[in-house]
């Protein structure tokens, strides 16, 4: 995976030891045009996504009520627990 201490070790051979980017490519086990972008970047750019998600079947809100109500009809009030316990 392409971490932070990836981009780190691969600058460094590149920049400090002055190996060549098939020489680090083959140490490392990634590909030479993932070596050259390693090398190009500062740092690893954060995943960003393409779309925004799709809200849910009932809506961002609707869904919440939806599950609010089932468990309101489906279990008793606090006043019917009293009678249920006593």
């Amino acid at each position: 995976m392409l971490n932070e201490s990836a981009y780190e070790r691969v600058r460094r051979a590149y920049h400090v030891e002055k190996k060549s980017v098939n020489w680090i490519a083959q140490e490392e086990g990634y590909s030479c045009q993932v070596i050259t972008k390693m090398v190009n970047q500062a740092s690893p750019k954060p995943y960003q996504f393409t779309r925004p998600r799709p809200a849910p079947v009932f809506g961002p809100y609707r869904l919440i009520s939806k599950i609010y109500s089932l468990f309101y009809h489906n279990y008793p009030g606090e006043s019917q627990m009293r009678e249920l316990t006593n």
